[in-house]
């Protein structure tokens, strides 16, 4: 939604939205408990968003009492879009006009990441039966310099996580995307093309033509 505002033309640089609005406010997902991207998206449709220093985010695994005021929402997307089981060449042509929310299947070995670029070899997270359980940003994608990591992976997608600056490489991490359609990875690593979202200023039905949840 940040960067949706710059592309749109409604701010100049990437400003701070309110995430502590959505925990509270959106009652359609289930706050520091999770939900679907597809549900906040219709929600800021529907109410916009506040800047972070009206409504600033609080330390705390308890949803509050919402304090949204209509006046004070600085922005809002028209509509939605949800995609399903994209390649990656139509995944690439998206994130050349915005970033991309993806949902992924994490396991435990996403917490010793330091750097470099994750496989399915090692993270053994792409099986079809693996629902995703963790929210992320797509960002972008590249390929391998070096000619011994070429050996593993040519290809790969750029993540920004929520786990803070600290984790990874300064909060983000890469994917290898070689093998996406393949029989062990049908909906690419991780589960990351299978459900692609990401709000739009076009007056897309915001009613998500999948239901993540079902």
């Amino acid at each position: 939604m940040e960067s949706l505002s710059v592309i749109s033309g409604k701010f100049s640089s990437p400003p701070s939205f309110s995430m502590q609005q959505l925990l509270d406010c959106d009652k359609s997902n289930d706050g520091c408990d999770g939900g679907w991207m597809y549900k906040a998206y219709a929600y800021t449709a529907s109410h916009g968003l506040m800047d972070y220093e009206g409504y600033p985010y609080r330390v705390s695994a308890d949803r509050n009492k919402c304090q949204y005021d209509e006046k004070k929402a600085v922005f809002k997307n028209v509509g939605m879009k949800q995609e399903k089981s994209m390649s990656n060449e139509d995944l690439k042509a998206i994130l050349m006009k915005q970033p991309v929310a993806v949902g992924i299947y994490t396991n435990s070995q996403f917490m010793f990441y330091k750097s470099g670029v994750m496989v399915e070899e090692t993270l053994k997270c792409s099986s079809e039966s693996n629902n995703v359980n963790h929210g992320v940003t797509l960002i972008g994608y590249g390929k391998t310099t070096k000619e011994e990591e070429k050996k593993f992976c040519e290809e790969f997608w750029i993540v920004r996580n929520s786990w803070g600056p600290k984790w990874g490489e300064d909060g983000f991490f890469r994917l290898c995307m070689d093998g996406t359609g393949s029989k062990s990875q049908p909906y690419g690593i991780c589960q990351l093309n299978r459900f692609p979202t990401y709000p739009t200023m076009e007056p897309h039905p915001v009613e998500a033509e999948i239901l993540l949840s079902e």
